[in-house]
């Protein structure tokens, strides 16, 4: 088994079985928490290839490792972007805010608390972010998940950290929670949810970041028996819609009636701050749809700022970058090819899609800008532009 067949099962049983299991000891969460990062993309680990927008356009025949770009950020790029790395002399995960020419640490933060473990990060405009920090406890010799608390910051000017808080509704006791999402406007965010004692996220919370108030848009039960595990999350329309990107399968009691397994898929539903049933939304693409490859999966998928496209990586023998019609449901064009694995994650204006795998000469990490790889400093394993 190669190494991408290796991470693909990773992958799969993180999605079947979830992780963090109920107890655990804190080396165990960082590394599966780390992995889950890494293979679903639906957390803090970014990454990214070409998308076709404005300004950004890409051919559609544009295929192949792209050499990289040698011009600077230019004052229309983001000045500053968050990543994630692991503390010094502990498993645990810390925040660092960077300049986006200078790779310089402007800031530096991580989950408050004691023993926490940074589980997703998402970010609005207006320079605003959002942390997701699984709450545990010692139990014997190892840890038991209690719940999440959700923190929001800012960034000023010069970089720096600004109203670090929790998140009103943050407090999501007795619930794992990951994939976030927040709307551009950084109104709403979306949480994949799962109570802490079982398995893979579940369902989706919709949290109100003025009021705090909360729905639930239930995915883990879907007509004929198919229980949907949440990989990731992404807004359009300006809030109004999400997307769902997860996995759907059968259940053993559905499987003995026939009940067939829709497997990977997005599913898009209007009006986000309503909840209700994901079973209600639309089905924008399912994994035949990509490709007729049996053996390939979605590593990851996010539909764009519009609404008009979505993009995702297939991954197989090689990992393709397409830009998928929200209409048609098919393939509008190739992006982007490459040997190495991707992961992809937009930032809230939609103008620039982020990247990191491990490349065929160097490790990708940065972001695309008209078929080029705009490097950022130093490379690193999460990206999150500050949108000013």
């Amino acid at each position: 088994m190669n190494e991408t067949e290796l991470m693909q099962l990773s992958r799969l049983l993180n999605g079947l079985v979830g992780e963090p299991p109920n107890q655990v000891t804190a080396s165990a969460v960082h590394r599966k928490v780390f992995l889950r990062r890494v293979m679903q993309g639906v957390t803090a680990t970014a990454a990214a290839a070409i998308v076709a927008s404005a300004g950004f356009a890409i051919s559609a025949h544009a295929v192949g490792q792209r050499p990289l770009a040698k011009a600077g950020p230019r004052t229309s790029e983001p000045r500053y972007y968050f990543e994630e790395v692991v503390r010094p002399r502990s498993d645990q995960l810390q925040g660092l805010v960077r300049s986006t020419s200078t790779g310089a640490v402007t800031a530096r933060l991580h989950c408050p608390g004691p023993d926490p473990f940074l589980s997703a990060v998402a970010t609005a405009g207006h320079e605003t972010f959002f942390l997701g920090c699984l709450r545990t406890v010692r139990q014997g010799t190892g840890r038991v998940l209690t719940g999440t608390r959700v923190y929001r910051f800012a960034l000023t000017r010069s970089g720096r950290v600004s109203g670090f808080m929790l998140l009103p509704g943050g407090n999501l006791s007795g619930l794992r929670g990951g994939a976030l999402a927040a709307a551009p406007d950084g109104a709403e965010l979306a949480v994949g949810i799962a109570p802490v004692k079982s398995g893979a996220l579940s369902d989706v919370l919709i949290i109100n970041t003025k009021t705090g108030a909360h729905t639930v848009w239930h995915a883990g039960r879907l007509p004929g028996g198919v229980r949907f595990n949440v990989q990731g999350l992404s807004f359009a329309s300006a809030g109004r819609a999400l997307a769902v990107f997860g996995w759907g399968r059968c259940l053993k009691t559905a499987a003995a009636r026939g009940c067939k397994s829709p497997g990977q898929e997005m599913v898009v539903v209007n009006h986000a701050s309503r909840g209700g049933q994901l079973a209600s939304g639309r089905v924008i693409f399912t994994l035949p749809k990509l490709t007729s490859d049996r053996h390939a999966w979605i590593n990851d998928a996010f539909i764009r700022p519009d609404g008009l496209t979505a993009i995702a990586v297939v991954s197989g023998s090689t990992n393709s970058v397409v830009q998928v019609s929200v209409a048609a449901g098919k393939p509008s064009g190739l992006l982007y090819q490459t040997q190495g694995n991707l992961l992809i994650r937009p930032d809230p204006s939609g103008r620039f899609v982020m990247v990191i795998g491990p490349g065929q000469a160097a490790q990708i990490f940065g972001w695309i800008h008209r078929g080029k790889l705009v490097p950022l400093k130093p490379a690193g394993q999460a990206i999150y532009l500050a949108d000013w």
